[in-house]
C-alpha cells in the first residue's frame, strides 16, 4: 500500500514541524538545523526553498518560545531590540547573498555550518584550545536573577 503523494508530504511536513517545535522549544534554536535538511532530503525541495521555508517557519516557532520565556521572566527586552536591529539588517543582506549562490555552494556552506555547530556542541573546540594552544575555554557563570528580568 502506498500513500498518496500529497498525503505523504502533508504527514512528513507535520512530523518535521513537530520535531522543529520540540527542538526550538527545548534548545532555544530556530530549528533550521532540522528544517533545511528535512525540506531538501525528505520533501525534495531545493536548498534555496528549504532555507526559505525554514526562515518563515521560525517566525511562529520563535514567537511561541519567546512568549513562554517572557511569561517565565527569562527574557531581557533591552538587548532583544538591539540584537533584533542587527539581526534583521544582517538577515536581509545574507538572504540576498544566498540568492546569488548556486544550490551546491549553498549546500556546502550550510553543511560546514552544521559541522561547525556539531564540533562546538561536542566540545571539540575546547579540546583543541587546551591541546594545541594551552588555553582553557572561557566559562560564563550562570547569571543571578536581577530585580527586573524583563529589562
Amino acid at each position: 500500500m502506498t500513500l498518496d503523494p500529497e498525503l505523504s508530504v502533508f504527514l512528513f511536513s507535520l512530523a518535521i514541524g513537530f520535531s522543529v517545535g520540540l527542538l526550538s522549544g527545548t534548545m532555544g534554536v530556530g530549528g533550521g538545523i532540522i528544517m533545511v535538511p528535512a525540506a531538501v532530503l525528505i520533501l525534495g525541495y531545493g536548498q534555496h526553498i528549504g532555507q526559505g521555508i525554514s526562515l518563515v517557519v521560525m517566525i511562529p516557532t520563535t514567537l511561541a518560545g519567546a512568549f513562554t520565556h517572557y511569561r517565565m521572566k527569562n527574557l531581557k527586552l533591552k538587548p532583544v531590540f538591539l540584537i533584533a536591529i542587527g539581526a534583521v539588517a544582517a538577515g536581509l543582506i545574507a538572504a540576498a547573498i544566498a540568492q546569488q549562490l548556486s544550490q551546491s555552494t549553498l549546500q556546502r556552506v550550510f553543511s560546514l555550518w552544521v559541522l561547525y555547530s556539531a564540533i562546538r556542541a561536542w566540545g571539540v573546540n575546547d579540546w583543541i584550545m587546551r591541546r594545541f594552544f594551552g588555553k582553557e575555554p572561557i566559562r560564563h557563570e550562570e547569571e543571578l536573577p536581577e530585580e527586573d528580568p524583563l529589562t
